[in-house]
């Protein structure tokens, strides 16, 4: 469930949904409040495209939005009925979704939020799901996402509570945001700080806990970075901030947002704060959290390996310390976004030693397929590894570029006709190699990953030196 905060406030006066797809007066939301929704039971479900699921009935209102940055949508319900909602722009005869929740179950907050531009209209699709038909009580939320703190000030720092499993949610911006230029910042990638402005966090230690986990997760593409501090004096005096660690991409949600483990046998009662950036200027929308564990991390993991051979994919990881793992699920997908299951596989349970997995893909399609393994501990919740590609049964030898544009990765998949180093270069528009790196390997395809944050955006070439000694021109990326 995500708590938002400001979505219990009392009711305005109740506006009048439609039974039919309309833009009428009396259906028209107030971005800012949370009026009263009802569905009655002969409200009928109308024939619209890209459903949410199945609904029993629906209900339309509209609204005009006040921001052209973000506004943030919840539905919030009693504990009785599901319910779902779905974001259209465009006429009734010819809609266009933007966005879908239906996450979760009886009782619980629907919520998204999307980019919006003032002056357009959206229409919200308000759905009652499985059994239920009528919806007797709720509350349509239409809110502005909250603005930046337009400061560089950490003890003006927004509170995030720490609980358990992420629970509660923060809704952030660094959207005209500025640099906390009196705080230097350590880590490697500390450079990139400024150009965006800075937002901050801070979080208490609970007494009693070992570790907090801070996780963000992009509200769009984002590519984001944080640091952490401790500062038993308050804040007051910038000189007793500890450094405490930093952290580009290992979010658990992926998308090259941040994510930190922190051990805080020392820090309990201590405030820790969190500094949030973006790379190269990007501005946008995001969510963090601060957590911490009934006990400690489940699983450790020390290797995740996939490789394509004789038509089958080989998917393989090791851990090195297991507490109450339950099984392993290998997940695969096409576009890096939908993944299905395809094997399970037992997990040790406890563990404090290595042990190594594997698990064989004999049918896989063809092409770019992307592989993660989410491990499932015995009450159910679940922590994913990161993705990576295998190339089963590629038609062409020519090298592959991808993702481009590129933020700070490029992946380059090539074909070596013999075992040995291959040398990967990245050359500007003079030719001039500014990134060169080895690989060794087998021979067949083979991908792998460029590291492009020394790079400012521009268009780049790649040159593949084979262990033949052939030289393949791989073509051109963008870099973000």
């Amino acid at each position: 469930m995500v708590a938002i905060s400001g979505w219990a406030a009392t009711a305005h006066a109740q506006n009048v949904a439609s039974d039919t797809c309309a833009e009428l007066a009396g259906n028209q939301w107030t971005v800012g409040g949370c009026p009263v929704i009802t569905l009655p039971d002969d409200f009928s479900a109308e024939n619209i495209p890209c459903p949410c699921g199945t609904p029993n009935n629906d209900a339309f209102v509209w609204f005009t939005p006040t921001s052209d940055d973000s506004t943030t949508i919840g539905l919030v319900t009693n504990d009785t009925v599901d319910v779902a909602f779905q974001v259209f722009t465009g006429g009734c005869a010819s809609l266009t979704q933007v966005a879908c929740r239906n996450h979760y179950g009886l009782g619980y907050v629907e919520d998204t939020t999307i980019y919006t531009s003032i002056g357009t209209h959206y229409l919200v699709r308000v759905e009652t799901m499985g059994a239920y038909r009528e919806l007797g009580y709720g509350q349509l939320c239409i809110q502005p996402t909250p603005p930046a703190p337009v400061n560089g000030d950490p003890c003006s720092a927004i509170n995030l509570p720490v609980t358990d499993s992420c629970n509660a949610v923060a809704a952030g911006t660094n959207i005209s945001s500025i640099t906390t230029t009196a705080i230097a910042n350590p880590c490697p990638n500390a450079s990139i700080l400024g150009s965006s402005g800075d937002v901050w966090f801070k979080a208490v230690v609970p007494a009693g806990q070992d570790h907090v986990i801070i996780d963000t997760q992009s509200a769009v593409d984002m590519d984001g970075a944080m640091s952490i501090y401790a500062s038993p004096g308050g804040c007051a005096d910038y000189s007793n901030f500890i450094f405490l660690g930093c952290d580009d991409d290992d979010s658990s949600t992926g998308h090259e947002m941040p994510g930190l483990y922190l051990n805080t046998d020392t820090l309990a009662g201590d405030t820790l704060y969190i500094r949030f950036w973006a790379f190269y200027g990007a501005e946008n929308d995001f969510r963090i959290c601060a957590s911490y564990d009934i006990t400690t991390l489940p699983v450790e993991f020390i290797a995740f390996q996939v490789q394509a051979h004789d038509g089958v994919v080989e998917v393989t990881w090791s851990t090195a310390t297991e507490q109450n793992s339950d099984h392993f699920i290998v997940e695969r997908s096409m576009d890096n976004s939908v993944f299905q299951a395809i094997g399970q596989l037992p997990a040790a349970g406890e563990s404090s030693n290595q042990h190594d997995y594997s698990y064989t893909d004999a049918a896989p399609p063809s092409g770019m397929v992307y592989y993660r393994v989410r491990e499932v501990d015995h009450n159910g919740s679940s922590m994913l590894t990161a993705t990576t590609v295998a190339f089963a049964e590629v038609a062409s030898d020519a090298p592959l570029l991808y993702p481009d544009p590129a933020l700070d990765r490029l992946n380059v998949a090539y074909t070596a006709e013999r075992d040995g180093p291959t040398q990967i270069a990245v050359t500007d528009a003079l030719g001039r190699s500014l990134i060169v790196q080895e690989e060794d390997g087998q021979h067949g395809r083979r991908a792998a990953q460029v590291d492009l944050h020394a790079l400012v955006p521009g268009y780049y070439s790649v040159r593949i030196t084979l262990p033949s000694g052939e030289v393949l021109r791989a073509g051109g990326f963008i870099k973000r």
